[in-house]
């Protein structure tokens, strides 16, 4: 499943829609139902989660709940363990 399929081709763009909705909101309940990792070597491990979230807007109110699946690739580099890449799909949630 694909979600957000608009393309944001600059920075300045992205910087724009991200401070909109950020303005917008007080507050954001996140609800992860489902964690999975695989590891794909002694220095790489893959992160699926999928869950929920809802939205509360300066108005009061509550949007969602919204789909969400976020991936992430962890590295050790010098001992510690960080995020290579990060990666979050959203769309409207389908009861």
């Amino acid at each position: 499943m694909v979600f957000n399929t608009e393309i944001i081709k600059t920075h300045s763009e992205w910087a724009k829609n991200l401070k909109q909705i950020i303005d917008e909101r007080i507050a954001t309940n996140p609800n992860v139902l489902e964690s999975h990792f695989a590891v794909l070597s002694w220095d790489k491990v893959l992160e699926v989660n999928a869950g929920d979230f809802t939205i509360m807007t300066k108005d009061s109110i509550v949007h969602g709940p919204i789909a969400m699946v976020i991936t992430l690739v962890w590295i050790k580099k010098n001992g510690d363990w960080k995020i290579q890449y990060f990666h979050e799909s959203t769309g409207k949630k389908s009861e």
